[in-house]
């Protein structure tokens, strides 16, 4: 009796859900019924064949299910990874796929600094073109297209902040390839229609393992605190100013070369903070040998011929210290000081410039040893016309013997 009754609600449940009023309009309630019947019991000719099923963990997807619509085919991506929602026998991209535009160039190399853009976000130049020369300003995304069907890969450029879709535009696009899986899968470089170069890789760590993560803040006086994986901004990583140099970098008389090699009037600092009596080493590492990549940044100086070298940029743009490189010609993690900062191409935060960490710390260098370019220039000119007035008095002596 029990299970009669039960058997009984449990019909009800089905035909109330199925006599609910229709989206698509009136359908006899019969109908529904049989279609609702249908569902929770199952059929046994809704099985489909996966014998012929490729090997879907190779396409970062979910195995090809017996009970699903299309035979030999796998399913949905797993989760983290990028593609088209499946069923279907496409490779679903990596959690570390990303969008990379090499601004101003004919091929996809690395030249220069990219413009990264892991999927799923939207990345933004600061407005100054300093991260994107070619749009300054703009945004873009990696954008999945028809993410139910196919799923096609789009870089789109963007005019908002948060890459509304009404507000972007198609830059490239790849169609998924059928014939790839996890060790093979590629998009060719798309370069026809732009200013730009633009490519889609699976594996955004073989770039930005040929970058320093600061190089991507696009000023070589900032820092970055995060990778493009973590930041928080709409930039391609979150960046800070770099804190004060130590007194040992003279900010008047040559700057790279107090970088590299400090200065005989600054002397180190004990762990009490007490003078001692040596001389403070100079800022920048020496490296081994610059490997092509000088080109990148202005101002750089190399203090030697030798296998090491010591590189530095020591000024840009409303920015003035002591930028490290290393052998790449991209500033060094944790070498990079800051001596003045002036808006608006140097983002002075409101507090200023962050202090010399105790690390670096050296003595004070007196003022009155300093002679700055000024009145350097000033000095010179005066014994040059001294000079010149004496030349005068002696050609005159000589002409009256």
């Amino acid at each position: 009796r029990d299970d009669a009754m039960n058997q009984r609600n449990g019909w009800h449940a089905v035909r109330r859900r199925c006599c609910a009023p229709s989206r698509f309009g009136s359908i006899p309630a019969r109908a529904l019924v049989a279609a609702c019947v249908a569902a929770r019991c199952g059929r046994a000719d809704a099985l489909v064949d996966c014998s012929g099923s490729p090997d879907c963990s190779a396409l970062r997807r979910q195995p090809c299910s017996i009970r699903g619509d299309i035979s030999n085919t796998c399913g949905a991506c797993l989760p983290g990874t990028w593609g088209g929602r499946g069923p279907m026998n496409t490779v679903c991209l990596s959690q570390t796929a990303c969008g990379v535009i090499y601004p101003g160039q004919e091929t996809c190399s690395i030249a220069g600094v990219p413009f990264l853009l892991p999927l799923g976000k939207c990345v933004c130049d600061d407005g100054t073109g300093a991260m994107w020369p070619s749009a300054p300003g703009l945004c873009a995304r990696v954008y999945i297209k028809f993410p139910n069907g196919i799923g096609i890969y789009e870089v789109q450029q963007c005019t908002s902040r948060t890459c509304e879709e009404d507000t972007c535009t198609t830059m490239a696009s790849w169609m998924p390839n059928i014939s790839q899986t996890t060790e093979n899968v590629s998009f060719r470089c798309v370069t026809e229609g732009g200013s730009d170069a633009i490519e889609l890789v699976d594996n955004c760590d073989l770039i930005t393992d040929q970058l320093s993560p600061s190089a991507l803040c696009g000023h070589v006086g900032f820092v970055a605190t995060s990778t493009i994986w973590t930041a928080l901004g709409d930039a391609p990583v979150d960046c800070e100013l770099s804190p004060s140099c130590p007194e040992s970098v003279l900010d008047t008389t040559r700057p790279a070369q107090s970088c590299c090699f400090g200065t005989h009037w600054s002397l180190q600092l004990n762990s009490q903070g007490e003078e001692t009596t040596v001389t403070a080493p100079g800022f920048c590492p020496l490296v081994h040998g610059l490997e092509g990549n000088e080109s990148n940044y202005s101002n750089t100086s190399n203090s030697s011929n030798s296998s090491f070298d010591c590189i530095v940029t020591s000024a840009a743009r409303g920015w003035t210290g002591c930028a490290c490189l290393d052998s790449r010609g991209y500033p060094k993690a944790g070498w990079t000081c800051t001596v003045t900062c002036e808006r608006p191409w140097c983002n002075l935060p409101s507090e200023g410039i962050p202090p010399v960490p105790s690390a670096w710390l050296s003595s004070e260098v007196v003022s009155s040893l300093l002679v700055d370019q000024g009145s350097h220039g000033k000095v010179l000119a005066s014994w040059a016309a001294s000079g010149s007035c004496w030349l005068r008095w002696l050609l005159c002596l000589l002409l009256l013997r």
